[in-house]
């Protein structure tokens, strides 16, 4: 409870302290309210609104930054920390691009050996008159989409489907624990 009547700055702060020490992954935090009636609200020393909910708003704060943060450990060493937006801009360049082109398989590989910044090709199926692929790309995908539908039209090959694969948390935690997504399942 904060905000009790007689809560010093000082107590204030040594609470925080004590939330940054030990890390609370959650925490049910509640502002006091005096309620008539009650032995607290006859205490002398209440403490004004503005000042319980600014000290309620900072402890909020403090646990929910706490919360956020993620640690990644495999191996018993420690992976990656940060909080997921500075988790997820380890995926910077991991993403991917999913496309179907409307070619045979010797015509499309003829093409990607003309785009630069192709790191890999998986052929993920062929149809009759299409081949399903994924492009990893080596830096931006987005620039890497462009300059592959820019390659294809010059060509007049149609591409059907062109789509970028945002590297998520989870594909970001399997690559800094060295597991694939089959070892992954295999854990549960």
């Amino acid at each position: 409870i904060v905000g009790f009547p007689g809560e010093t700055e000082e107590d204030f702060l040594e609470t925080m302290d004590v939330v940054r020490k030990v890390r609370y992954d959650s925490a049910f935090t509640f502002q006091y309210s005096r309620r008539t009636g009650t032995p607290a609200a006859a205490m002398e020393d209440q403490i004004p609104v503005d000042v319980v909910k600014d000290r309620f708003d900072r402890l909020l704060a403090e646990v929910q930054e706490i919360c956020d943060y993620v640690l990644i450990i495999s191996k018993g060493q420690l992976a990656a920390s940060g909080t997921p937006d500075q988790l997820e801009e380890l995926s910077h360049g991991k993403d991917s691009i999913e496309l179907t082109i409307k070619a045979d398989a010797e015509i499309i590989q003829s093409t990607f050996d003309t785009i630069s910044g192709i790191h890999t090709v998986s052929w993920t199926g062929q149809k009759e008159n299409s081949c399903d692929l994924i492009i990893e790309p080596k830096e931006n995908a987005e620039t890497l989409c462009e300059n592959i539908s820019v390659a294809f039209a010059s060509k007049g090959i149609p591409i059907t489907k062109i789509n970028i694969l945002k590297a998520s948390l989870e594909d970001i935690f399997l690559e800094l624990t060295d597991q694939s997504p089959e070892e992954k399942k295999g854990d549960k």
